[in-house]
């Protein structure tokens, strides 16, 4: 079971924002899962059925940095991934599973403790998405077809075969924005 935290348009300040709260939509849902907090993620938030409308307007070079739309796109769709894979795996067991699907199943984990799980603590912009290149390691460069060439020319750094990442080595650009 699920709790949903919707946000209106109305709480926010007027602006960019007033075509929306004309429509009544919301802008922000979060989605929290007791499944997530049993296991100690906190904040416990399911980010597959979560959704901001303010996502694109807050990102990209001008804001935060020029590959963050890729590397959102990209992480949200190995984590779905990992998700179908972590059913499948319920039902035939993770010895069934071949080595692209542990690939994925294994991210899933690693996405939920290492990037979800931020506890107390708070991590910036540039560390949040460094994180995610580190996250994305494990995967061969055809897998991210999320994410522009010239990005992973510039930080897709390959995992070794078999290796889980678990320490970043992207360090942020000099002058980037947070």
């Amino acid at each position: 079971m699920s709790k949903v935290i919707t946000i209106r348009s109305e709480l926010l300040a007027r602006g960019s924002q007033e075509a929306i709260a004309r429509r009544g939509h919301a802008l922000l849902e979060i989605v929290l899962s007791r499944d997530l907090n049993r296991r100690g993620i906190s904040p416990p938030i399911d980010v597959l059925p979560s959704l901001s409308r303010l996502m694109n307007a807050g990102i990209g070079a001008d804001s935060t940095r020029d590959d963050h739309r890729d590397l959102a796109d990209q992480l949200y769709a190995c984590y779905a991934r990992g998700r179908q894979v972590r059913d499948l795996a319920a039902v035939v067991g993770t010895a069934a599973l071949g080595e692209d699907d542990r690939r994925y199943l294994a991210f899933a984990s690693d996405f939920e403790h290492r990037f979800s799980n931020q506890g107390a603590g708070r991590r910036t912009i540039d560390t949040t998405l460094n994180l995610t290149w580190d996250l994305l390691a494990r995967f061969p460069r055809h897998e991210l077809s999320r994410i522009r060439q010239r990005f992973l020319d510039h930080r897709h750094q390959p995992a070794e075969a078999g290796a889980s990442p678990a320490t970043p080595r992207n360090q942020p650009d000099a002058g980037t924005a947070r």
